[in-house]
């Protein structure tokens, strides 16, 4: 966790958005950006990394369906994000995690550690059709590998109840908001950014530009309208 000093330097962010007047009512009004700029407690040194480490927060649309609304930033000019891999177990009739934001190209093993079979069920957000329907009997598990980006509903058709969502993406940086849109991200250095907002509602969908600042900032709002 971050130490949070008593003496902190105030931080914005300038968004130069190419969004719609929706998105920057919805996402814009309330994004700001602050950071940590004193001295750090005993045992820990300070660094030019430190310092620039920031905090950006703000307000994304809503779950939709009960799939939450992810926020993606990349910096200018960055280096594409490496394929890697992960385990969505099926434990107690859930998959866990329920929630999983992987880069595109990378490994997803499904495992069965329970004694009953299950099915893994994979469907794009948008369309009717499972494009990937395999079960998975006890103790086995079930790979693939998700080559585009975007939003996956998971489920195991065996057992309607068991849901989760698995979010594909090339950008650095993504977090899943909170149901009500809230998001943060933290550890961001200054410089300019491309972004992403993700809604299982494809009219909430929209992307421009962020410019990181260095402090002191305050928060500059696009013109509404």
């Amino acid at each position: 966790s971050i130490w949070r000093s008593r003496c902190s330097m105030k931080f914005a962010v300038e968004w130069t958005a190419k969004a719609s007047p929706l998105l920057r009512h919805i996402l814009l009004a309330a994004v700001a950006v602050h950071a940590l700029a004193c001295a750090a407690p005993p045992g820990e040194v300070d660094s030019p990394e430190e310092i620039d480490v920031q905090t950006v927060y703000g307000q994304a649309p809503p779950a939709v369906g009960g799939i939450p609304s992810i926020v993606s930033l990349t910096p200018l000019g960055g280096h594409a994000i490496q394929p890697g891999s992960a385990t969505v177990d099926q434990i107690g009739l859930q998959f866990s995690p329920s929630q999983l934001i992987v880069p595109t190209g990378s490994t997803v093993t499904f495992t069965n550690s329970e004694s009953l079979p299950h099915n893994v069920r994979l469907t794009r957000v948008g369309e009717a059709a499972p494009f990937f329907d395999r079960d998975a009997d006890p103790d086995e598990s079930v790979d693939v590998v998700f080559e585009v980006s975007g939003g996956v509903d998971v489920a195991c058709a065996a057992h309607p109840g068991m849901r989760a969502f698995v979010y594909i993406t090339d950008a650095s940086h993504s977090v899943f908001a909170d149901r009500d849109g809230t998001f943060t991200f933290t550890k961001l250095n200054e410089g300019d950014y491309d972004f992403l907002v993700w809604s299982a509602d494809e009219s909430l969908r929209q992307g421009g530009s962020v410019h990181v600042g260095p402090p002191p900032f305050e928060v500059v709002f696009p013109p509404q309208g």
